[in-house]
């Protein structure tokens, strides 16, 4: 097999369709004819034949195989031109299938076109037969006698008398709710007004009470090195006051005393001194200073002390007595020190005690503000959960829907993985075919000169087919320019816009002093909501061809009129005349084009008056007929 195969891609291949055509005419003239009759069919054929071309196809496989099993000198280009013949016959194949959808779409289009005009007439006998049936009803009650007429007259008065108060009421009460919807407005306004005040508020007392706890930890600090300071202080004192109270220097004093004037009464004196004074009779308080000192001894004791001795003695007791008193100004001063610090620290606490006064109230304050502004949040965060639970629940429909559409194209996926299974069965099945014919498709190399000989002829066929592949073409582009018209006009054709309202139940309408936008505030149908009967104007929400009539009642003797405005200019006048004095009515239509955002009314002249009731005698209508 692989031999084969390179063998025949050394032989030069220059052969086109129509060389096929004639090696076809040699190996097997009946499969020609029948492929030569297919391609010669137009968009009929196709579409009488449809799936029987392959089985026509799958013939000519089976019968040139077979011929292929006679004739053995098949050249080895055959396999190439026959793929080539299939891809051509696929192609025009496929075109033809596309034309014949695109002819069943414009067909199915026509009858959908054919089906609106059949209930537009429809609805129109419809509208007919009310008009019939209203104008019956209105000749009924003047074929009755005056009396009856007249009680039923009354009758109606009392019920338009009723129904004015009832409307009256309901007048009030619209009147209370939106007084009562403006004061919740206000309020609402007024409250998110006062929030950035109220918010500023907060954050400046946030900041100063921020400030306030700075200034408190540093006071505290202060108070905390007061109080150190204090203790320091209080030990200095207490050593001190102890330093005073052991009177160490005073006894140092003494003993230096005393030990002089022993050895000055020993050495100088002592059978002298022994009498008078003893050592262990000089008690250490009574030695304070040298006067006293002085005046222990007895008279005659300075003549014998040596003078230098005594007065080195009286110049240590004189700096040991300045001495003492610079330790008691000092003890003094630091007495001082220690009151006015302990004045400061009283002070201190009296600031501090006035400070969280002032902490504790800004607290309790912005507790205050803080829930006030927190039941405010509060009431917003609600509100937002109620919008987020409704959304939620819109997401959870949203979701659900979803989830049906993506179980339908699971549906259709498990659909198409069938269908593609079967598919790949029959490509294994056309692959095991046509392996058996490129087997026998070796066998033709021999018929190539003959295929070279006519290789001329096969060019001229080939250009012939490139031109009709080319009409071809256009002729899709034609087609596919209608299939594209057809689509838009089906897109168009999917907004469905319609409605049709009655005036009041109320009775009379006007006069009024100016024209007057009449509202039709009984709708009986409003597909896509169009009309606002709130407004009495309908929107256009596509750009398109409408069609609108309306039909005006009355019961008095007079004129009647209306106005058919389009964006506030006057496109219609239908005026009507009542010289009768019983009911009468008059009716009109007219077809618009409008784009979108237009909007259509009825307004009512200056005075001139309309009648209504249940029986719903003037009316406004309007449809699209198609958009554009």
């Amino acid at each position: 097999m692989v031999d084969r195969r390179s063998s025949l891609t050394k032989v030069p291949t220059r052969v086109g369709q129509l060389d096929l055509r004639r090696l076809l005419q040699e190996v097997s003239p009946l499969g020609l004819n029948q492929i030569q009759s297919s391609l010669s069919e137009g968009p009929l054929g196709v579409e009488q034949k449809g799936c029987s071309e392959v089985s026509v196809h799958q013939e000519d496989i089976k019968k040139f195989s077979d011929h292929d099993e006679k004739k053995p000198d098949v050249p080895p280009e055959l396999h190439s031109l026959w793929d080539e013949l299939l891809g051509l016959k696929e192609l025009v194949l496929s075109l033809k299938a596309a034309e014949v959808g695109q002819r069943q779409a414009q067909r199915s289009m026509e009858t959908q076109l054919r089906d609106w005009q059949v209930e537009s007439e429809r609805q129109r006998r419809r509208l007919d037969q009310l008009e019939d049936t209203l104008l019956r009803r209105a000749e009924e009650p003047l074929m009755e006698p005056g009396s009856s007429l007249r009680r039923r007259v009354e009758k109606l008065e009392v019920q338009s008398e009723a129904q004015a108060a009832e409307v009256s009421t309901l007048r009030s009460r619209m009147n209370s709710s939106e007084s009562s919807f403006e004061e919740h407005v206000k309020k609402s306004t007024a409250t998110a007004t006062e929030l950035p005040f109220l918010q500023m508020r907060l954050r400046a007392s946030e900041r100063t009470l921020e400030v306030l706890k700075r200034k408190n930890a540093v006071l505290a600090l202060r108070v905390c090195s007061t109080e150190e300071l204090i203790e320091e202080l209080m030990k200095q004192t207490s050593e001190f006051q102890v330093s005073n109270s052991s009177s160490e220097l005073e006894r140092h004093v003494d003993v230096r005393l005393e030990e002089l004037s022993a050895t000055t009464h020993v050495s100088i004196h002592p059978p002298i001194i022994h009498p008078f004074i003893h050592p262990s009779s000089i008690h250490p308080s009574s030695i304070i200073h040298p006067s006293s000192i002085r005046l222990s001894f007895p008279p005659f004791l300075p003549c014998v002390l040596i003078p230098d001795q005594l007065s080195v003695i009286d110049s240590r007791l004189n700096s040991s007595q300045n001495h003492l008193d610079q330790l008691k100004i000092n003890a003094a001063d630091q007495g001082r020190r220690l009151g006015s610090a302990q004045t400061r620290v009283d002070e201190l606490q009296v600031e501090n005690r006035g400070q969280w006064d002032q902490i504790s109230s800004i607290e309790s304050r912005l507790r205050e503000n803080h829930t006030e502004a927190l039941e405010v949040r509060l009431k917003v965060s609600e509100e937002q959960l109620e919008e987020l639970r409704t959304e939620h629940t819109a997401l959870r429909v949203r979701l659900g829907s979803a989830e049906q559409r993506l179980d339908q194209l699971k549906s259709h996926a498990d659909g198409l993985q069938v269908q593609l299974s079967g598919g790949g069965a029959t490509l294994d099945q056309l692959k095991i075919s046509n392996a058996d014919v490129v087997s026998r498709l070796e066998a033709a190399q021999v018929v190539h000169t003959a295929l070279e000989r006519r290789l001329s002829e096969a060019n001229v066929l080939m250009m012939k087919l490139q031109v009709q592949t080319s009409e071809l073409k256009v002729e899709l582009g034609a087609v596919q320019e209608q299939l594209d018209d057809v689509q838009a006009a089906e897109k168009s054709g999917q907004l469905k816009v319609a409605f049709s309202a009655g005036l009041t139940d109320s009775g009379s309408v006007g006069p009024f002093d100016e024209e007057t936008t009449l509202i039709f505030s009984k709708p009986f149908s409003n597909v896509g909501g169009a009309y606002n009967q709130s407004t009495g104007v309908f929107t256009a929400p596509v750009r398109g061809l409408y069609f609108f009539s309306f039909t005006a009642g009355d019961y008095l003797r007079g004129y009647t009129g209306l106005y058919l405005y389009r964006n506030n200019k006057p496109v219609l006048f239908n005026l009507g005349l009542n010289n009768h004095g019983g009911h009468a009515s008059m009716s009109s239509g007219v077809v618009l084009m409008l784009e979108e955002g237009d909007v259509v009314c009825l307004h009512l002249p200056a005075s001139y008056r309309l009648y209504d009731d249940s029986q719903n005698l003037s009316c406004f209508s309007g449809f699209l007929l198609f958009s554009l």
